[in-house]
């Protein structure tokens, strides 16, 4: 699907017209309206889902190009497929739960979260990295961005009842915060090591060795030999 013609087309166009349709109705109208049910506000608040899926999808779609990571790729357009539509449902329809639980805007929460996280991760693996040194900021990062969306996962849904203690919100909020740091951090290693030199890659062949050691020695007893004949 990422490679046909006619999807790319039909993606661009469709992109083309979310951003014309978001940028008109703000244009339109001195608010948006979302609160009072306006169709205005669900129409720039469908346009801009649109836009933003569209940006994470097409990130994870590129790193489809590579056979090795086409898995991420594919796991990361689904995600943001899922996520757009969840927040369609958001957007028209305010599903909520008969005791206020609001399942729908967490899930919607959830899957933006899942979806920024792997475009993060899908933009990494599009790097073709030249060393270890930015394999390891690579994985570093990958892991820590896992880490701060689960947490932050965990944290939606958690509501009252998962941390209700002073202790274990801090604890959450320091992993959330060390773990953002060092992905971050690790994010700019990646380009930044792998402009250094890359691995050296050790040559296996020995037969390009050998060879001249017994060529070498053998060349000039034939030459003494015709010359003695001679």
């Amino acid at each position: 699907m990422s490679n046909n013609p006619q999807f790319i087309k039909g993606a661009i166009i469709t992109v083309i017209i979310a951003g014309a349709i978001g940028a008109l109705t703000v244009l339109a109208g001195d608010s948006f309206g979302v609160a009072t049910g306006d169709f205005t506000g669900k129409l720039f608040l469908t346009s801009f889902s649109l836009i933003f899926f569209g940006i994470t999808g097409a990130i994870c779609m590129v790193v489809t190009e590579k056979p090795e990571y086409k898995g991420l790729g594919n796991a990361g357009m689904i995600v943001s497929s899922i996520g757009f539509f969840i927040t369609l449902i958001l957007i028209f329809v305010g599903v909520k739960d008969e005791d206020g639980d609001a399942t729908v805007p967490k899930l919607a929460i959830s899957f933006f979260l899942a979806s920024i996280a792997l475009a993060h991760i899908s933009l990494l693996f599009h790097f073709n990295l030249r060393n270890r040194h930015a394999h390891n900021a690579r994985m570093t990062a990958t892991i820590f961005i896992s880490i701060f969306t689960f947490a932050l996962i965990i944290l939606v849904f958690s509501g009252r009842g998962l941390f209700t203690g002073v202790t274990d919100a801090q604890t959450m909020a320091k992993i959330i915060m060390v773990s953002l740091v060092i992905d971050l951090a690790a994010t700019v290693l990646v380009p930044l090591c792998n402009r250094l030199p890359a691995d050296e890659q050790p040559s296996l062949s020995f037969d390009n060795d050998n060879k001249p050691a017994e060529t070498q020695p053998e060349a000039p007893q034939q030459t003494g030999d015709n010359n003695t004949t001679a």
